[in-house]
């Protein structure tokens, strides 16, 4: 249901481009959609880019829409060990209560979107409350490309105040600071980069 094949990197680069656009338009972003790209700055380009290849990784490569738990492996997603797992994992984690709030608020998107304070947040901001009822499997499947713009906008976008254009690294901590090793992110961000 929220889980979407894309096997190859150029098709998914293409599709991401496109769906770019959609997304810097409905959220209002400082930085014009990829169609403005020959008429402005440079940086405004890589800011998409940046977008683009965080998405690629963060959702594995477009068929993740939903976080998994790894421990069992991608194609061993049993609800119960998960259930377990994800309340454990994030069972007081931002913004989270305890109970069913891992697993409930547990990543979602393109750029996943993780605990009850930020489903709260993005639930008001789109004025849908089944966001915050159901958590991450509606979010998967309604909303996973607008989970990964708000957050984009509420914490990575700063990084390119004033025309900066931040490291992969940089941009990496703002999304997922447990990463160690931005080694795929940065392959995807330079074949982005490469496209014209």
């Amino acid at each position: 249901m929220y889980r979407y094949g894309i096997r190859t990197l150029r098709t998914v680069q293409i599709i991401y481009k496109f769906i770019c656009i959609a997304i810097w338009t409905v959220f209002y972003l400082k930085n014009p959609p990829l169609f403005c790209c020959q008429l402005c700055p440079f940086f405004y380009r890589r800011e998409i880019d940046h977008f683009l290849a965080q998405s690629y990784i963060e959702s594995y490569f477009g068929w993740a829409l939903i976080e998994v738990n790894w421990e069992t492996g991608y194609n061993n997603q049993d609800e119960a060990v998960n259930r377990e797992y994800f309340n454990e994992k994030y069972a007081y984690a931002v913004g989270n209560q305890g109970g069913e709030d891992g697993y409930t608020y547990r990543g979602a998107g393109y750029i996943q979107l993780t605990g009850r304070y930020n489903y709260t947040r993005f639930s008001k901001d789109l004025g849908d409350e089944r966001i915050l009822e159901e958590g991450a499997d509606y979010v998967a499947e309604k909303y996973a490309w607008e989970a990964a713009g708000w957050y984009w906008k509420t914490y990575v976008q700063h990084l390119f105040d004033d025309g900066n254009t931040p490291t992969v690294k940089e941009v990496t901590q703002e999304i997922n600071s447990k990463e160690k090793d931005s080694s795929k992110r940065i392959d995807i961000y330079n074949k982005l980069t490469e496209m014209e």
